[in-house]
């Protein structure tokens, strides 16, 4: 009996003390957290209230080293061949580069205040540790009475995308996202304008004159375009422009157009370099340039393009006259960067418009032929040989013949010494202008050479189909007419 009175004495004394100590443990006051490192949220980091006159922004890499300012408000307004918002603002020592003023003033936009997402720390003994003792990038922000913050932005954080960011002189540290900093981490070419040429495609029907030269066409021959004269223009042509080098010839405007037009209102993607050195132009492919484009037009404003040569991944570097920055263009925005003379010119050997003509000869070499084409009938055009009516459709046939007569083939082998043309055309026109002979040669595999008289130097090839055609026809439309 002691025994188990023992043991229930031990029991009861062990829930007593049980119970004892819950007790003490409820009526003591909770532990408290330890200090709270940060605060999460929308924080300001700082903020103006007068309107921001000045942001100077330095990289400690060099790669950034500029100061936007507020321009006074009577200031004028940019050269209009930029695109950009109407500038209240500069980049300072840089004002006589295209700028693009909406960046420029969006810059002291952002400057009036930053927000971060986080207060990682009031204060800390070891800035380094951010990259806040020597940050990686310095934005000095001044307002209009002279107030003025500096952020110091350090290293990225472990979280991507944002960045450790203090004020200078303030103990805190605080974390604000890339897309909010990111306006003050560009490069200073992030500020210039990007357009090269102002107007628009319709500038080309109104441009004097367009010259496209460079290297890539130092064998062929520099290309020479301008508006038709009233001399050379007619009713029934519908060629607008002639080639005027390296050949005089129409141009092929269906062909040519769409490629040029390209030249206004030309934007480029980027700028790579303010200011390049020789070395630099050298590297760019600028210093001896790939291909060139002048264009006189007194609507839209004279300008010249040089480039170097495609890099190989679509793009191309490019330069405007006078404009000392090299831009980046994709290559396919310049269609007309290797086009040699022969791409553009119209390919027919002669138009023959009939209104217009006086007379033509045909010389076969056997025989001679004269038409005289009598355009006193008003409605009804009368040929004529010998004194009497030509065959009038047949004739009709021979000429549309002649018009399907192609430069094909450019080609820099001689006619033969002593060959004679096999069919030789000449031209005179009713007002008295210029004439126009062509003839045709004898070549290999069934082709003739043309000369023209008006491509020296260059030689091309044409089917002989049309010409042998042409040389049985002509026979017929000598036949005395049949109506």
């Amino acid at each position: 009996m002691k025994k188990q009175a023992v043991i229930l004495t031990v029991f009861i004394l062990i829930i007593g003390g049980l119970l004892a100590a819950l007790v003490l443990l409820r009526g003591r006051p909770p532990a408290e957290p330890p200090p709270t490192m940060s605060m999460i949220g929308s924080i300001e980091v700082y903020s103006f209230e007068a309107p921001v006159a000045e942001v100077a922004v330095r990289a400690s890499d060099g790669s950034a080293d500029y100061t936007v300012v507020r321009l006074p408000e009577d200031s004028g307004g940019g050269d209009p061949i930029y695109m950009g918002a109407v500038p209240f603002s500069t980049l300072s020592g840089r004002e006589e580069l295209p700028l693009d003023f909406a960046k420029t003033n969006e810059v002291l936009t952002w400057a009036t205040g930053l927000i971060a997402t986080q207060l990682l720390y009031e204060q800390s003994d070891n800035y380094a540790a951010f990259g806040l003792t020597d940050p990686s990038r310095t934005v000095k922000i001044t307002d209009i009475n002279g107030m003025s913050k500096t952020l110091l932005i350090g290293n990225p954080s472990p979280d991507p995308g944002s960045y450790y960011v203090q004020v200078q002189g303030e103990p805190a540290i605080y974390l604000v996202p890339i897309y909010r900093l990111s306006i003050c981490m560009q490069p200073e070419t992030s500020y210039m304008a990007v357009g090269l040429t102002k107007g628009s495609p319709a500038d080309f029907y109104t441009a004097q004159q367009l010259t496209l030269g460079g290297r890539v066409r130092e064998e062929l021959g520099e290309i020479l375009i301008s508006p038709v004269t009233a001399r050379e223009a007619t009713p029934m042509d519908l060629h607008t422009h002639m080639l005027r080098s390296p050949v005089l010839r129409p141009l092929n405007v269906q062909e040519a157009q769409y490629e040029l037009l390209t030249l206004f209102g030309l934007q480029a993607d980027s700028v790579a370099a303010i200011y390049p050195d020789e070395k630099l132009l050298a590297e760019y492919g600028l210093d001896q340039p790939y291909a060139t484009a002048s264009v006189k037009n007194r609507q839209a404003g004279d300008f010249t393009l040089k480039t170097g040569e495609p890099d190989g991944t679509g793009s191309v570097y490019i330069m405007r006259d006078g404009v000392p920055l090299v831009y980046r263009i994709r290559e396919e925005l310049l269609p007309w960067l290797s086009v040699q003379f022969d791409d553009y010119m119209s390919r027919n050997v002669t138009t023959l418009y009939l209104d217009e003509v006086d007379e033509i000869h045909i010389d076969t070499g056997d025989e001679f032929y004269r038409f005289y084409l009598d355009h006193s009938d008003i409605g009804r055009l009368a040929i004529y040989i010998d004194g009497r009516e030509a065959h009038r459709s047949n004739f009709m046939t021979f000429c549309e013949t002649l018009r399907k007569a192609h430069y094909e083939e450019l080609t820099f082998d001689p006619i033969p010494a002593g060959t004679k043309p096999i069919l030789q055309v000449t031209v005179t026109y009713v007002d008295g202008g210029p004439e126009k002979h062509f003839a045709f040669y004898p070549g290999p595999s069934r082709r003739y050479f043309v000369d023209a008289g008006e491509m020296e130097g260059y030689r091309y090839y044409t089917s002989s189909l049309y010409v042998d055609r042409a040389l049985a026809e002509v026979v017929l439309a000598a036949l005395p007419n049949n109506r």
